[in-house]
């Protein structure tokens, strides 16, 4: 389904198959390298995987994500990411998508005059992206302890 709040449709399947069967995955034969172009056409990295998975017949489960942007009942609330959870069970988390792989953290969505200033705003975001980072991981493991 699409991203809450977006118009745009998810490229492809949540990849917890990775996990579970890796003999399907390479079998899917698709990269995550991006391919010159088809970013100007929608597509994000790996978009060939949704196509390759139904296509082969297989079945997939929508998890639930809640944006912690604007849902702040989860245990990251206080870290912009992504939570996810199984349809069934909204108590406890299954996952958890921080940053998308920014160097700056989230901070690349922030957008006030402060994070556009030359220099003074690269080393900010460096910095909040570390703090960010440093509290993701700290939760991360907190929950995995308990």
């Amino acid at each position: 389904p699409p991203i809450k709040g977006s118009p745009k449709f998810q490229d492809f399947p949540f990849s917890y198959m990775v996990f579970l069967e890796t003999e399907t995955y390479k079998n899917l034969n698709c990269s995550f390298m991006p391919i010159a172009g088809m970013e100007t056409k929608g597509c994000d990295t790996g978009y060939l995987i949704r196509e390759r998975f139904f296509a082969n017949q297989f079945k997939a489960l929508c998890f639930d994500d809640h944006n912690t942007r604007h849902d702040k009942n989860g245990p990251y609330f206080e870290i912009l990411c992504a939570e996810y959870y199984w349809p069934w069970d909204q108590e406890n988390i299954l996952s958890c998508h921080f940053a998308r792989g920014s160097s700056d953290g989230v901070t690349k969505y922030k957008y006030r005059w402060y994070y556009q200033v030359p220099f003074f705003s690269s080393l900010l975001k460096k910095f909040l992206g570390k703090k960010d980072r440093k509290k993701w991981i700290l939760k991360t493991y907190e929950l995995i302890n308990s």
